[in-house]
């Protein structure tokens, strides 16, 4: 079973950019939400999960799911990160902290716009490589490891 970790790297007000990686090998750059405003104080949709190890499912319904697989006809369900008491964290394309809603945007390299702030490019190529993986990894029963940036 392959180890799939989220490290955060950065963060600003707006967003976090992380790097995830399965067996030490890179997959993707990614984008989160900001911290959560008031510390140990979760706000689904609002701010970045909490760290440490999810479950992860496959999710086959709602709006991505239609999305993607009319997009790429390789695509099956998407990826779902399983936190208590938050619905529906899915990997998916972005590149901003407003396109997060609470999920994990992956995308090739890391950016920060002028108006935006943190953020991540060529998310649908990233998507498209780290995908197979990510799915793989939940069908042999494994898990995210989410890690905050390492401070000084």
């Amino acid at each position: 079973m392959g180890k799939l970790i989220l490290q955060r790297l950065a963060h600003d007000d707006k967003a976090t950019q992380g790097e995830l990686t399965l067996n030490g090998k890179h997959l993707a750059y990614t984008l989160e939400n900001r911290p959560p405003r008031v510390p140990g104080v979760k706000e689904p949709g609002r701010s970045r999960i909490p760290a440490g190890t999810y479950p992860l499912g496959l999710r086959d319904e709602g709006g991505f799911f239609n999305r993607y697989t009319k997009r790429w006809s390789w695509h099956g369900p998407m990826v779902e990160i399983l936190l208590p008491g938050w619905r529906w964290v899915l990997f998916h394309v972005g590149n901003y902290h407003f396109n997060t809603d609470g999920c994990v945007l992956v995308g090739s390299d890391l950016g920060t716009h002028a108006e935006h702030g943190l953020s991540v490019w060529g998310s649908g190529a990233a998507y498209a490589r780290a995908y197979p993986d990510l799915f793989d990894v939940v069908r042999q029963g494994g898990s995210l490891t989410v890690r905050d940036e390492v401070t000084s």
